[in-house]
């Protein structure tokens, strides 16, 4: 007890010197205000930062997300590694992809779910500690590094038998690329695993992060799988449930100062970052929002699984038309320096599902997947 104790004194101490240091960066992580929308609420978040050329919008968005959220539980600001999880991603896709004899999927890309499962086999490491880049580098560039971990795992897949020095290998291609991961995290005068700093210190709450979808390829209101190619690990724990009551999930969870992480298809024309704004264009918006609509866009290819974001507030526009506020993962771009407002109904239209903590969501939402 003793020792938990010292642990537990210094990270107090921690945490009031981060509340400190991050004064700075949450008055950077505030959207600017040009007189456009008026800001309903917004959570406390880290700033903006860029994915580079990588397909690791699903860490970002998830991490930025799970910031926020421990912030909120917490009462101080932290800041997490986007890059140890995807690393841990990369060993276990290829993993998948051996045992089941070249039948899973392998790719850059992601989902929230893998970010917390990855969070809770693995654990994870203050941003400081692992950065994802090697000397010399400042931006995210995973292509060829995945094109050689594909090629690999898809050999050893096909593979009679493999020997254990296959891990050895694979990981070292990774650490050519980005690094070594942290065995350890400093806390003070007391190192601990990452597995540790999850549990004992950040005390993540893993079974409290669900994930709502809304397609009527899977029965409403029961636990169903996203039928997207990054959910490689085929988590089928989505809470499934018509648009409206979707919405209306997502809109009671924002109100009472929850945020979301959202899964959304940024193939459209109205989704404009270098003006700020998504919306959907005026012939879209004739049409009615269904859950009809929604299934044969989703069969036709033509709402698609491209981007994840984390969504920190709410704003309305000078008609009281909703929108929400979103951070995203490219930097800097257009005139919110990183942010974005969608408007409800494009993402009423092109939502594909969100994460959010369960203590967010209604007794009422809930209790249809009491299981």
């Amino acid at each position: 007890m003793l020792a938990v104790s010292r642990v537990l004194r210094t990270l107090a101490l921690g945490l009031v010197l981060a509340a400190v240091v991050n004064a700075q960066k949450a008055d950077e992580a505030r959207v600017t205000d040009d007189g456009r929308f008026t800001i309903v609420n917004e959570v406390a978040r880290q700033p903006v930062q860029s994915q580079g050329q990588a397909g690791t919008c699903w860490a970002f968005g998830t991490m930025s997300f799970l910031e926020s959220d421990l912030e909120r539980i917490h009462q101080a600001p932290v800041d997490l590694s986007e890059l140890f999880p995807v690393y841990n991603a990369y060993v276990e896709k290829a993993e998948l992809m051996i045992s089941t004899h070249g039948k899973s999927r392998f790719s850059e890309g992601g989902l929230c779910h893998d970010v917390i499962e990855g969070i809770r086999e693995y654990g994870i490491v203050p941003a400081a500690d692992y950065s994802g880049l090697c000397p010399g580098e400042t931006r995210h560039q995973h292509g060829e590094m995945a094109a050689v971990l594909e090629g690999m795992a898809a050999r050893l897949a096909k593979a009679p038998r493999t020997s254990k020095k296959w891990g050895d290998a694979y990981r070292a291609v990774l650490d050519t690329y980005i690094g070594a991961p942290p065995a350890s995290v400093a806390l003070g005068e007391k190192r601990m695993s990452p597995k540790q700093y999850a549990d004992d210190v950040l005390k993540i709450e893993y079974d409290k992060y669900v994930e709502v979808m809304s397609f009527a390829t899977s029965p409403f209101w029961t636990r169903a799988k996203l039928e997207v190619p990054d959910n490689w690990m085929g988590w089928d724990r989505y809470y499934n449930a018509p648009v409206a009551d979707m919405m209306k999930a997502m809109d009671q969870a924002l109100e009472k100062g929850f945020s979301v992480a959202v899964d959304m298809d940024v193939s459209e024309r109205g989704f404009n970052p270098g003006k700020g704004v998504a919306d959907l264009t005026e012939a879209q918006a004739k049409v009615e929002i269904s859950d009809d609509s929604r299934l044969a866009e989703f069969k036709s290819g033509a709402t698609s699984d491209d981007h994840l974001m984390h969504v920190v507030g709410t704003a309305t526009d000078k008609d009281g038309g909703v929108w929400y506020i979103t951070k995203n993962s490219w930097g800097g771009v257009g005139p919110y320096k990183g942010y974005l407002f969608m408007s409800r109904r494009y993402v009423e239209a092109k939502m594909l599902s969100f994460m959010v903590h369960a203590d967010g969501l209604s007794a009422d939402f809930l209790k249809h997947f009491q299981d």
